[in-house]
């Protein structure tokens, strides 16, 4: 909003070009409407039928509103064909959701395929598989351990006598691996529930298991966040001394003793370990980092001080890499909260965020792409990725459209553009009565209200783009375990 700074960047800004539009929240989009006005030019690239981020504060109809003021899409710049999927698979996808989106032109939503039927080899079988979960034990057993165990079952079986598949960047149809499958699930638990069920049919699972904190990467990377923060940390120098060096223990803490000594003749704090080329290196940086937020600084210091490599060093890089990867992603997710929240962000509320998704074991580590494993996955974190064979669970889970809880209302319909952060207000609607609600006349006026059925609509709305998601991941079979018998 500076006058000073709208100039430079009006002199400098030529190509202005955002990606993943579809999941931009209200204050990113006042962002990026200031700076289209300033720049000579902008590219907005989105689908609106993979906004998945409701929970992040993303919301689709933000890109609805861009559309409908720029007067439409032009045709040419909507995506036409599928480049990923067989054609079986593009037919049955647009038959499912040009109807689910039906407030959508059919255009927007239809595919047609590059990879037809007629290029297939006759031993390819058929892309839409349904797994009939009709249990064949009492009813009351049916939950949901049991349907992961079906699952799992299925996949052995399947893989036992594996379907032909033709993986990205491969030139020819071969018979399917363990690591052409993945399976998405609805949550981290029912990640977890999946991958015990498929080791218990003897299948490995790659799965971005908790504990990330633990690990020596992210101790690596978290120590040197905290001597960045504060130049006496001696025990972030004594942990960076050990990882990124030959000596042990009784070496760095013989010196470190040896250093107190010397301190009392007026040696400072600060100096401990600065022979250390890191810890040297930390030292040099601090000045001027201070601007940079946690994902900033993280790849800052991937790159200035070196540190794949001295992680590659340990062994087992292809794991370490993806955890790294994944605390990068971790950090942007704690700036996305704060952003929610009108928060500030910084280095010491990041490491503080760690800590507590450590306590709560909700650190997932990166999950390694290996072959011989069945990747295990949730529904958000597929998005952008491919897989030979989907199997999309959960299905079976029904839909969650609650009141009670905080929320962010917009009172102002159609969406001001120029002000898309006004008619804006936080509601918070405490549940008096817990698990006893629903026979309760609160339940039942709430049920019948307004305010409920816009709910239920937005529930169902993410439900279908969650679901259009899952769908087009897959790139050879799409297999859908549900039931007939139970809803």
């Amino acid at each position: 909003d500076r006058e000073d700074v709208r100039s430079i960047l009006k002199e400098e800004l030529d190509l202005l070009m955002v990606d993943e539009f579809q999941d931009t929240n209200p204050l990113q989009l006042d962002i990026f409407l200031k700076l289209s006005r300033l720049a000579k030019q902008s590219v907005w690239v989105g689908d609106p039928k993979q906004s998945i981020y409701g929970f992040r504060g993303a919301e689709p109809a933000l890109i609805e509103a861009i559309i409908a003021a720029q007067g439409g899409l032009d045709p040419k710049n909507i995506q036409a064909h599928s480049w990923r999927s067989r054609e079986g698979l593009v037919n049955f996808s647009n038959a499912v959701f040009t109807s689910a989106f039906n407030r959508m032109p059919a255009e927007q939503v239809a595919l047609s395929a590059k990879r037809t039927a007629a290029k297939e080899p006759a031993e390819a079988g058929v892309p839409v598989v349904l797994w009939d979960l009709a249990p064949t034990e009492a009813a009351s057993r049916w939950r949901q351990e049991w349907m992961f165990n079906f699952i799992a079952a299925a996949i052995a079986r399947m893989l036992a006598d594996p379907p032909l598949v033709y993986p990205k960047g491969e030139n020819e149809w071969r018979a399917a691996r363990p690591g052409d499958v993945a399976v998405l699930c609805r949550s981290n638990k029912a990640c977890q529930t999946m991958a015990e069920a498929l080791h218990r049919v003897g299948l490995n699972a790659s799965l971005a298991r908790a504990g990330l904190v633990e690990t020596a990467e992210a101790r690596l990377l978290s120590a040197c966040l905290r001597l960045i923060l504060n130049k006496y940390d001696s025990l972030s120098k004594a942990e960076l001394w050990y990882l990124s060096t030959d000596h042990n223990l009784e070496n760095i803490i013989q010196n470190r003793l040896d250093f107190l000594d010397d301190a009392q003749n007026g040696i400072s704090e600060a100096g401990w370990g600065s022979e250390v080329g890191i810890i040297a290196q930390i030292n040099q940086l601090r000045p001027v980092v201070g601007e940079l937020s946690a994902s900033e600084l993280i790849l800052l210091l991937l790159d200035e001080l070196d540190l794949r490599r001295i992680i590659i060093r340990w062994g087992n890089a292809e794991q370490r890499l993806a955890n790294v990867e994944e605390l990068i992603k971790t950090a942007r997710d704690y700036e996305d909260a704060c952003s929610r929240r009108n928060a500030a962000a910084s280095i010491t509320g990041f490491l503080m965020w760690l800590n507590e998704l450590s306590r709560a074991k909700q650190d997932g580590q990166g999950a390694a792409d290996t072959p011989d494993a069945v990747k295990v996955l949730t529904y958000h974190k597929s998005k952008g990725l491919e897989y030979p064979i989907v199997v999309c669970s959960n299905l079976w889970q029904p839909m969650r459209a609650d009141l009670w809880g905080a929320s962010i209302v917009r009172n102002s319909d159609p969406i001001d553009l120029v002000e898309p952060l006004g008619g804006r207000w936080l509601r918070l609607w405490v549940n008096p009565y817990g698990k006893q609600s629903q026979r309760t006349v609160l339940a039942e006026r709430l049920s019948s209200s307004d305010a409920q059925r816009l709910e239920t609509e937005r529930a169902m709305a993410e439900e279908k783009r969650l679901l259009y998601v899952g769908f087009t991941r897959a790139r050879d079979y799409l297999v859908l375990p549900a039931s007939s018998k139970y809803p």
